[in-house]
């Protein structure tokens, strides 16, 4: 219901993009979120059919991505968090903290290597883990090596940091394991 007339004041493609978010939650996330939450997985099979959709760098232009205005990506993040967080937020960090710094700062080559598939959700590159990330891949060079929690901190090493360099965050309860530096 839409009581307050808003979608009166959105123009036809935000509607549209809307729309297909909407269709895309109620068809393919609901219906499988439940299942994925209780066996502790990420639907990782969705996020090819999100690069069809243009989810995946929605912001972006070039390289495939969507190029969606503000508001256009804003109704696409509310429609994927009704069907689940854990989603909306992989969408976000695909594009904002893993894409547009590609696209920032990134060589051409790099641009074109890497944008598109990610833009895609080309399983190789959106779904990789740090317990799957080749050490040769961009990712695994700013994966950090969580270490166990001591008094409530948790404290990392960068690969390739320095000996005896670590950073150390609280942890919020985490369970983790204590990272020497010589790891």
């Amino acid at each position: 219901m839409d009581y307050l007339r808003i979608d009166s004041f959105y123009d036809e493609q935000a509607l549209l993009v809307r729309q297909a978010a909407r269709q895309f939650v109620d068809d393919r996330v609901l219906p499988k979120i439940r299942d994925c939450f209780r066996a502790g997985e990420f639907p990782v099979d969705l996020i090819p059919e999100m690069g069809r959709l243009g989810f995946l760098g929605a912001s972006m232009e070039g390289y495939g991505c969507a190029g969606m205005n503000s508001l256009e990506y804003g109704l696409m993040m509310q429609e994927l968090e009704r069907g689940d967080s854990g989603l909306r937020s992989f969408v976000s960090v695909q594009g904002s903290l893993v894409m547009y710094p590609i696209l920032t700062f990134g060589s051409d080559a790099q641009k074109e290597k890497w944008l598109t598939r990610m833009q895609s959700g080309e399983p190789s590159v959106a779904s990789d883990s740090p317990s799957r990330t080749s050490a040769r891949t961009p990712a695994a060079c700013a994966l950090p090596r969580a270490g166990k929690v001591e008094a409530g901190s948790l404290t990392e090493r960068r690969r390739g940091s320095p000996a005896g360099a670590s950073r150390t965050w609280p942890s919020f309860g985490l369970a983790r394991r204590k990272v020497s530096a010589d790891s």
